[in-house]
């Protein structure tokens, strides 16, 4: 039997999830049920069932470029936060800020501006599903905490809508980058030049038909005329065996035909 429809999934279905190609992801995202349950416990609040979905479906990340969302563990969730709380303090003298209200917000999120984004266990908006209520408290303390939403999907509504330059009456879409693990490992042109040209140029022209004739369905051939040649780059091998084609696949054909 198919799962039920969430009330979130219809805005997560619109999330278009964009990598840069010289970086290696998780996939899927590392974050499971069991890892948010001991978050949770460590962490002592329950968190809104949107934010779980979101997580384990995407993981940590980047929304519209901005707000950039941290692992949820005790230890992340906590550093954002605690370190959000000691700057409030030290300015809590001079403006007019309700501490005791603020330190009840669990923060997850900050962007370039130092601005945080944390949902207030206290203030539940639905039982079933558990959801609360998402906040933006922006870094300059005159401004009060602004409401964004009541879960998680309407924080993603919110952020689209700020990145927005105009007015617009729909969203079509959701930009979100995961958080990536490492840089992939170039190899060294002067191997890619001895793979390429290895048993009369095999690599090299499985290269450019993939490239020119858009053979995407070669780049595991690719793989194996690479390691028939010496390589073993895993990033290299791997991209072409599992990853994406428009994203890991356009890596390997910009390392061994460069940007041409």
């Amino acid at each position: 039997m198919a799962e039920a429809e969430k009330p979130w999934d219809a805005v997560f279905n619109q999330v278009r999830v964009t990598r840069w190609p010289g970086c290696v992801y998780p996939h899927p995202p590392q974050v499971s049920e069991s890892s948010l349950d001991a978050a949770e416990k460590q962490l002592g609040t329950r968190f809104p069932e949107s934010y779980r979905a979101f997580m384990t479906r995407f993981g940590p990340g980047e929304i519209e470029g901005r707000i950039s969302l941290r692992r949820p563990t005790a230890e992340e969730i906590g550093d954002e936060t605690g370190g959000y709380y000691d700057f409030l303090e030290y300015v809590a003298e001079r403006f007019a800020i309700d501490l005791a209200w603020i330190h009840q917000l669990v923060l997850f999120a900050s962007d370039g501006l130092g601005d945080a984004y944390g949902w207030h266990p206290a203030e539940i908006t639905s039982s079933a599903p558990h959801e609360c209520r998402f906040y933006h408290i922006q870094r300059a303390p005159l401004y009060p905490p602004h409401v964004v939403g009541n879960t998680f999907a309407d924080l993603l509504h919110w952020a689209a809508m700020e990145a927005i330059e105009g007015p617009t009456e729909d969203i079509q879409e959701f930009q979100f980058t995961p958080r990536a693990l490492r840089l992939r490992t170039t190899p060294k042109h002067s191997d890619v030049q001895n793979w390429l040209f290895f048993n009369n140029r095999t690599a090299r022209l499985i290269a450019r038909s993939i490239r020119d004739q858009g053979r995407v369905e070669a780049f595991p051939i690719l793989a194996d005329a690479l390691q028939d040649a010496g390589c073993t780059n895993a990033d290299l091998l791997d991209s072409c065996r599992t990853g994406n084609p428009d994203i890991d696949g356009a890596w390997v054909l910009q390392v061994l035909l460069g940007k041409g």
